[in-house]
């Protein structure tokens, strides 16, 4: 490999979140094996090499950014052309260190911006993370602010415990107390009950069986107080996260517009925004059957670990092999994640965990961007990483203006 200062930044961004392959670990060992490069990396990180970058996991987010701003060498725009020399360009790649260490990778296909430049027009206020907030819709109509409600019993029906625990998490429990899933075969009068987050909002749902739901801001789960019958048969809008109790003579089926999931007892996430062009199925374990209602029978596939399905607005079900399942559900284990993501579905995130409107003052930036970031960080730590790759924009109200 012809060791391209860029090439080499990437190289070492992708190590931090890993996602180096294997031919790009050799590529970045080769790299490290000259002297000259070993002096810099540790210049520029404070590491001797790649395998001791657990320990920058807990630096000072602020104490780097100091560093980037102060430390750093002055000098103009850099821009990759072959006459530079190698010390000025791999400053471009110091930067991308530095923004690795607070949990991000690196910008694609943007060019490195001049560090002297400020890249905020205006910043009136920051946006505070979402939290654990919902609402529980009962059958009766009776509607519970779960983020205001006690650590408590908050209703009981059909001999099921409706209880906030401890840890703010919503749980079904068995009037028993014996820990069972509560199933009943036998057909009744079904109720259900609603559990629905706001944007900014998320939150754990145990469910009859003792499935367990993560639901993503802006979304929702409709299910009945037991279930009954031969299936357990959910409804779901925006994005969840299942853990789902193994039953095999009561599969469990999740209905999202025009697509029903079922499945005997695995792991796996499911995205279908309104404002998306895609409803996305993605397997950790098991084995679920994905069925288009489109098209009937003419489109059912059957996914295994680490693929995804993804059913188009036109009914079209397809599968990709391989992927990052790592990404597909960072949002539940409390990260955003990108890889060679586009703006636009960047700030769809961002407009919904932090709940505001996005405006872009023109056409929609280029680019394409990969990262990692804590969704617990205000946004400005968020949009300081896209500030790398040129991205302007200021906070009016519950607005944020992309220049």
């Amino acid at each position: 490999m012809k060791h391209q200062p860029a090439k080499i930044a990437e190289l070492i961004a992708k190590y931090k979140i890993g996602e180096l392959t294997a031919d790009e670990r050799k590529d970045l060992d080769n790299w490290l094996a000259i002297e000259e490069n070993r002096e810099y990396f540790k210049k520029i990180t404070g590491s001797e090499g790649p395998w001791d970058w657990d320990h920058l996991t807990g630096i000072n987010s602020g104490r780097i950014w100091g560093k980037i701003n102060t430390g750093l060498p002055h000098q103009e725009a850099v821009v990759v052309k072959h006459n530079f020399k190698w010390k000025r360009l791999i400053a471009a790649a110091s930067i991308v260190v530095a923004a690795t260490t607070l949990g991000w990778l690196l910008w694609k296909n943007t060019t490195v911006r001049n560090l002297n430049e400020p890249a905020i027009t205006s910043i009136k206020k920051d946006l505070p993370p979402g939290s654990d907030k919902a609402l529980l819709t009962l059958a009766n109509g009776r509607v519970i602010d779960l983020s205001s409600a006690k650590n408590e019993q908050l209703a009981e029906q059909t001999g099921m415990i409706i209880e906030k625990k401890a840890d703010g998490q919503l749980a079904y429990i068995t009037k028993t107390g014996n820990g069972q899933p509560r199933t009943n075969t036998e057909p009744q009068l079904t109720l259900f009950n609603t559990v629905s987050t706001p944007r900014g909002g998320q939150y754990k749902v145990i469910l009859p069986d003792q499935t367990a739901v993560w639901l993503n801001a802006s979304s929702s789960i409709r299910f009945p107080p037991v279930f009954t019958g031969n299936t357990r048969t959910v409804e779901v809008t925006g994005e969840a996260y299942f853990e789902v109790k193994k039953n095999a003579t009561m599969p469990f089926i999740v209905k999202i517009k025009d697509m029903e999931v079922t499945v005997l007892g695995t792991h796996f996430n499911v995205m279908g925004y309104e404002d998306e062009n895609e409803i996305k199925t993605t397997l950790l374990e098991g084995s679920v059957r994905v069925h288009s209602l489109q098209q009937q029978e003419k489109n059912i596939v059957v996914l295994k670990p680490g693929q995804q399905s993804s059913l188009d607005k036109n009914g079209q079900l397809n599968i990709a092999n391989e992927v990052n399942t790592g990404q597909a559900v960072a949002w539940a284990k409390g990260y955003f994640q990108f890889k060679n993501d586009d703006v636009a579905t960047i700030m769809r995130q961002i407009a919904r965990w932090y709940d505001v409107d996005i405006v872009y003052k023109s056409k929609i930036p280029a680019g394409k961007y990969t990262g990692k970031i804590s969704r617990s960080t205000q946004a400005s730590e968020v949009l300081k990483m896209l500030q790398l790759g040129g991205i302007k924009y200021e906070i009016e109200g519950n607005r944020l203006i992309i220049q």
